[in-house]
């Protein structure tokens, strides 16, 4: 079904570019996620390894500095796990993440009908506004366990939701 009414230049950059956004912060989250994944992995390793029986036994004829210094670091790596709540900031991101990419199909059927005439301006609108509400909305969580930005990651990020895009779209209108 086609409208026939074109879509304004201005309406169309709105999408594409709120499209790019979205893709951006899939990757953005999801890369995050990752992050947290491996420094909980780590942190656990090292603290296994540092309190484990093999290690204890080594250090049996060992000086005392250096029993106080393993002992010390296990101590420290338990605090960071403890404080530094990467688990919960794992989950988070991922749930962030799997958010966004709902939101990357969303955007990708809406840049659909715009290019297909299916839907008008107005509709555009509309559909842009609810989806950039659902956007803050799963974004914001983020601030629920202070994830903090990481502006190599977003950098990142950004580079790569631009060369999935034209590769997707560029390519196919060439």
């Amino acid at each position: 079904m086609t409208t026939g009414e074109q879509v304004s230049e201005s309406r169309r950059n709105e999408a594409w570019f709120d499209y790019l956004e979205a893709v951006r912060l899939e990757r953005y989250y999801y890369k995050l996620y990752d992050r947290y994944q491996v420094w909980r992995q780590a942190i656990r390793l090292l603290i296994f390894l540092s309190v484990s029986g093999n290690v204890v036994g080594a250090l049996q004829g060992a000086p005392s500095w250096v029993i106080w210094s393993v002992s010390t670091v296990a101590a420290i790596l338990l605090a960071v796990d403890f404080l530094g709540d990467h688990a919960r900031k794992a989950a988070s991101s991922f749930a962030i993440s799997q958010a966004c990419a709902a939101l990357c199909n969303d955007y990708s059927r809406l840049w659909q009908q715009i290019n297909e005439r299916e839907i008008d301006e107005l509709q555009v609108v509309s559909r842009l506004a609810d989806l950039a509400e659902t956007v803050r909305r799963t974004t914001g969580r983020a601030g629920d366990v202070d994830l903090r930005t990481n502006e190599r990651l977003n950098e990142r990020s950004t580079v790569e939701a631009n060369q999935l895009l034209e590769s997707r779209y560029v390519v196919q209108e060439a």
